[in-house]
């Protein structure tokens, strides 16, 4: 039986992760929990699968040594989050806690004997650019404003795990996915671009009012191909002691596509308007995902596809 923990596994993407690995015979599934609670669907599937909850503050280590206690792998998807204007305007509530809780959880890990450790890092280490960016750039050169505090503290994440895979501590991977979506998002106080957009329109707001300009560029992953990929990633760690991949869909689409998607899934067709004066994040965010296709990886949910069904969750679901 292979014994895995789960961190964040009342967030978007750690939630979607409990639901996967949930329905494997094979795992004994432990799902680290802080102050929300579980998304419902992914509480029954955790439930079913016979998974343990632990209530846990990750950043008060003797609560990370007792999580670990007989882990093998561990996938830490917890972390603090929020959008644009924080980070505008309060950069630094991204970076101490997450900074503890990393170092934490890998000390406690290395110390526990864990095996694997996967690290959900993100595409905000990479430098400013205009082109697809390898993994190997992820550390080089300044990072993109507005991330630079985020930035740079996933980029120490990734450091620190590098190091405890060079001693031979840990068998660590460091994943950096493109702009996550799919069913399950918060979409309330908080919420990122895609799923505020579907509330708003659902909600009839017209005209529809999008921060930023139409232009900026990103790569959107299907929460399923991500944690497909996930997986991949912890099976290449059987051979491999460290590793750092990009997990995204191939496809850079602008924000403008991506807005007119929406109301295509929403059917409707508002006036949109871009302001510009608001807060907005890089210009380009553009992972190359040519390694990740070499070793299997394959993305294979469409945007608009994606979209239409996470529409049909929140009608289902709520928001």
């Amino acid at each position: 039986m292979h014994k895995v923990l789960i961190t964040g596994g009342s967030g978007f993407i750690g939630s979607r992760l409990v639901m996967e690995l949930a329905r494997h015979d094979d795992v004994a599934l432990r799902v680290a929990l802080h102050k929300r609670p579980m998304p419902k669907d992914a509480l029954r599937a955790a439930m079913d699968g016979g998974a343990e909850f632990v209530a846990r503050d990750l950043c008060e280590m003797y609560q990370c040594q007792e999580v670990m206690a007989g882990i093998d792998t561990v996938f830490h998807c917890a972390a603090v989050t929020s959008g644009a204007q924080v980070m505008r305007d309060r950069p630094l509530e991204h970076v101490t806690g997450n900074l503890v809780m990393n170092a934490n959880l890998m000390e406690a890990a290395a110390a526990a004997g864990v095996t694997k450790f996967i690290f959900l890092s993100s595409c905000s280490v990479y430098p400013e650019h205009t082109d697809l960016q390898a993994e190997c750039r992820g550390l080089e050169g300044k990072v993109s404003y507005p991330y630079r505090w985020v930035g740079e503290m996933k980029r120490a994440a990734e450091r620190f795990g590098k190091t405890y895979a060079k001693d031979g501590m840990l068998r660590f991977a460091a994943v950096r996915p493109g702009n996550v979506y799919g069913p399950g998002m918060n979409a309330g106080e908080g919420a990122h671009m895609i799923p505020a957009l579907i509330r708003r329109v659902e909600e009839g707001e017209d005209p529809l009012v999008v921060w930023g300009s139409k232009h900026v560029l990103r790569d959107y992953v299907y929460v399923g191909d991500l944690v497909a990929g996930l997986a991949l990633v912890c099976d290449l760690l059987d051979d491999m002691a460290y590793v750092t991949l990009n997990i995204a869909s191939g496809k850079i689409r602008a924000v403008e596509e991506v807005v007119d998607a929406i109301t295509w899934a929403c059917g409707k067709s508002p006036q949109v308007i871009y302001d510009i004066t608001k807060p907005m994040t890089a210009v380009a965010l553009m992972p190359d995902i040519s390694l990740a296709k070499s070793l299997g990886y394959w993305a294979r949910t469409d945007l608009w596809d994606g979209l239409k069904g996470m529409v049909e969750w929140y009608r289902e679901n709520g928001f």
